[in-house]
């Protein structure tokens, strides 16, 4: 059953914004990729400690993701990426040894 709060939404854009796929965010928070994907798909409802963890690897408050109006998250997260030094240090963390 899909949620009709900006919920989802504003976890897909959260990760999204920072750089980050659904396999680095379920290594990063420590869950399966289906459990990122059912919270970005709304057919689940995380529990609070993971919606904290989901935001500090994220790089955003978690108010600003399960407050209604979302406004720190950029509406085109998905289209660009942030350099923010949490984004960068993942980046780092994501590419393999060597390159």
């Amino acid at each position: 059953m899909e949620q009709t709060n900006g919920l989802p939404r504003a976890l897909k854009a959260a990760r999204q914004s920072a750089g980050i796929t659904i396999e680095r965010a379920a290594v990063e928070c420590g869950c399966s990729v289906r459990t990122v994907t059912r919270a970005e798909s709304g057919e689940s409802t995380p529990r609070v400690p993971l919606l904290q963890e989901m935001a500090r690897v994220y790089g955003v408050s978690l108010e600003s993701l399960v407050h209604e109006d979302h406004s720190d998250i950029p509406a085109n997260a998905g289209n660009q990426m942030h350099d923010g030094p949490a984004t960068a240090r993942k980046r780092a963390v994501a590419q393999p040894k060597g390159n």
